[in-house]
């Protein structure tokens, strides 16, 4: 019972019991903490799988002609959530992804394979055309992909 101005003196019992109450309650918001933690941990283990997953179709794939519903379908994922999901954990888009692992293969495959001209180079790395596959390597790198092999290459002999 309790009035206004009074201060209620309780039995040492029921002082222990209101402490078992604090602390019972106490437990029980740490350990749903926990379990929430543990969830996010488990909710994060799963997306970064998943972009795993997604990293790997590009990669097996990346010298086809990919879209990212082709993409979404392969994981089994809506087009929207797998693309925010991708954004969100590599901080890329699917598509800006898949379009610099091409450029870092075209890349080695100027250096390591010196006869193979740039069109079937940029074929096989998954550009529509040739003259593409010049203007996305020249913004990117800064060079063609024709000064670039020519470059590496006498560097290489050096």
């Amino acid at each position: 019972e309790y009035t206004e101005g009074v201060v209620q003196e309780y039995t040492p019992v029921e002082e222990a019991k209101m402490k078992l109450m604090v602390a019972q309650l106490l437990i029980y918001m740490y350990e749903s903490k926990e379990t929430r933690v543990k969830k996010e941990d488990m909710l994060r283990d799963d997306k970064t799988k998943m972009v795993e997953k997604i990293s790997n179709y590009l990669f097996s794939n990346f010298a086809r002609s990919i879209t990212v519903e082709d993409v979404a379908y392969e994981v089994g994922l809506t087009k929207s959530y797998m693309s925010h999901l991708f954004k969100d954990i590599t901080g890329n888009t699917v598509m800006n992804y898949l379009m610099n692992y091409r450029l870092s293969q075209a890349r080695n495959f100027l250096i390591e394979r010196p006869d193979e001209s740039i069109r079937e180079i940029s074929a096989d790395c998954g550009f529509k055309s040739e003259a593409h596959f010049s203007r996305f390597f020249k913004k990117n790198i800064g060079i063609t992909p024709s000064e670039y092999r020519k470059n590496n290459i006498e560097q290489g002999e050096m």
